[in-house]
């Protein structure tokens, strides 16, 4: 079972004001659903839902006290989450992102991925101190080369234990820059793979 809120012919923008009201209402009253895809003005309260295992949440931008309220909840089947901070209004809150990723009680996550990221080095240094057994971390955002080094080589050992660091690499980064980065983490790709996550093409495959 599945629950979608998004309007496929409109951009992430031009739903930044469309509202379902509280989010946790509509999980409460679907407790078998699986995935959940929600595009907008997303307001969630603290919850716990024992069957979900995908979650989308894209907001322009995504709202702090939500991220806050995600992690303090716990979703023991979820396996993939993903997180658009923010479209046009971008950048997203992403220290409040980090710290529900570091908040958040989902002991079977294996895929995070978000986007629209203020500083990815600094989004990167709250998670590599996540207690998550993620596999695949994908982030799309602003990085500074200059901080990203000491980031990448103080937390090795966490980039290095995935099996994917997706990085946006031909958007925000030199072809040096680039070359050194798979050199020094082969697991690393490029993020832009997984932009579908936060299209309607994600949830055409809900079923």
């Amino acid at each position: 079972m599945a629950f979608v809120f998004d309007t496929p012919s409109q951009t992430q923008a031009r739903q930044a004001e469309n509202s379902i009201g509280d989010l946790t209402a509509t999980l409460a009253a679907c407790p078998s659903s699986q995935r959940v895809f929600a595009s907008g003005k997303l307001v969630l309260t603290r919850c716990s839902h024992d069957a979900l295992r995908e979650l989308h949440l894209l907001g322009d931008p995504l709202l702090a006290a939500t991220l806050a309220a995600l992690g303090g909840s716990t979703f023991p089947a979820l396996e993939r989450l993903v997180l658009s901070l923010a479209a046009d209004a971008g950048p997203g809150p992403d220290r409040a992102a980090a710290l529900a990723l570091q908040g958040l009680t989902a002991p079977r996550l294996r895929e995070v991925h978000v986007d629209g990221l203020e500083d990815v080095p600094r989004f990167l240094t709250t998670l590599a101190r996540t207690r998550l057994p993620l596999r695949v971390l994908t982030v799309a955002g602003s990085i500074d080369e200059a901080q990203l080094w000491p980031v990448l080589d103080q937390h090795a050992a966490f980039f290095r234990s995935l099996e994917v660091l997706g990085l946006p690499l031909a958007d925000e980064l030199s072809s040096e820059a680039v070359g050194a980065v798979r050199a020094s983490l082969p697991n690393v790709r490029d993020s832009r793979e997984w932009a579908h996550l936060t299209l309607p093409a994600a949830y055409e495959s809900f079923r």
